[in-house]
């Protein structure tokens, strides 16, 4: 429970991100005609640097490296409906239900993805920079007879 609980804010703050790089290059390019695809790349590129840093970040400071990815595992999974329904935010037309439904089984993966491998290779590497590892058994001199 405390993975998922961990994994809100995380997947929140992802997405906050990306609205706001998102809306942030939109604004600066000016009037467009058609998607701007700029705006986009700026949005993911964004998501997989703030996913790779805070992944390290969480690795570096946990005690052992599975909870924290599973954590990351959970922000990937629960990226994919948050993602695909941001993307419909600030759009002149209301929610629609059908187009979230498409995009998340079409392309959910690829927001999974875009969080999970630059999180869980942060997390990873966090941990082995770290240098913590849970022992696995005590370790005690052996002594050899005379």
């Amino acid at each position: 429970m405390t993975t998922a609980l961990a994994a809100l804010p995380r997947t929140a703050a992802l997405a906050v991100l990306a609205w706001a790089a998102l809306t942030l290059v939109e604004r600066l390019s000016g009037p467009t005609v058609g998607a701007n695809i700029g705006a986009g790349l700026a949005a993911m590129l964004a998501v997989a640097v703030a996913a790779l840093v805070w992944g390290t970040v969480d690795g570096l400071r946990a005690r052992a490296a599975g909870p924290v990815l599973a954590r990351w595992g959970v922000v990937a999974v629960l990226a994919v409906p948050v993602f695909t329904a941001a993307g419909q935010l600030g759009a002149p037309t209301a929610f629609d239900w059908g187009l979230w439904a498409t995009e998340t089984v079409v392309g959910g993966w690829f927001w999974a993805v875009l969080v999970a491998v630059p999180a869980l290779t942060g997390a990873a590497a966090g941990s082995a920079l770290s240098g913590r590892r849970t022992p696995t058994a005590p370790t005690t001199p052996r002594h050899r007879p005379a």
